[in-house]
């Protein structure tokens, strides 16, 4: 479990520092483990930190699918930490395909997380994707 822990960890605190390749790269590290040791909350997690990285890497439609994901399987654990920074990060992929309707809904829902699990560490970003996305005209 430690391993999964260490592996998990180091994915999600690169992708929160936005540095992709660290984030690809222990997440595609992580996954595997994650698996092997049945944690699915983890895996979620780890999905998360990849989704994050792809979107970084100018792929937005695979971020959209890999956090779609993550997010699916974390909620089918009842869990819901680190989801306002997977929705806002949804959104960021969206709008970069092209969905800004869609995305200001994933940003709606962020926030609407955050307040039922005071779980404010990513607001802030929340709110600066909200006012991109509105400067842009969606």
């Amino acid at each position: 479990m430690s391993m999964v822990y260490a592996l998990g960890t180091g994915a999600l605190l690169a992708a929160l520092q936005r540095d992709a390749s660290a984030a690809r790269r222990r997440a595609v590290e992580a996954i595997p483990v994650t698996e092997e040791f049945r944690v699915p909350l983890w895996r979620a997690w780890s999905l998360y930190a990849l989704g994050a990285a792809e979107l970084a890497e100018g792929e937005p439609e695979r971020a959209a699918a890999t956090l779609r994901e993550g997010l699916s399987g974390a909620r089918a654990t009842g869990a819901a930490l680190f989801e306002p920074f997977a929705l806002t990060m949804l959104a960021e992929a969206e709008a970069t395909a092209g969905h800004a309707r869609q995305a200001l809904r994933r940003l709606d829902e962020a926030d609407a997380m955050a307040q039922r699990g005071s779980e404010w560490f990513w607001r802030a970003q929340t709110r600066r994707a909200r006012r991109d996305l509105l400067a842009r005209g969606a």
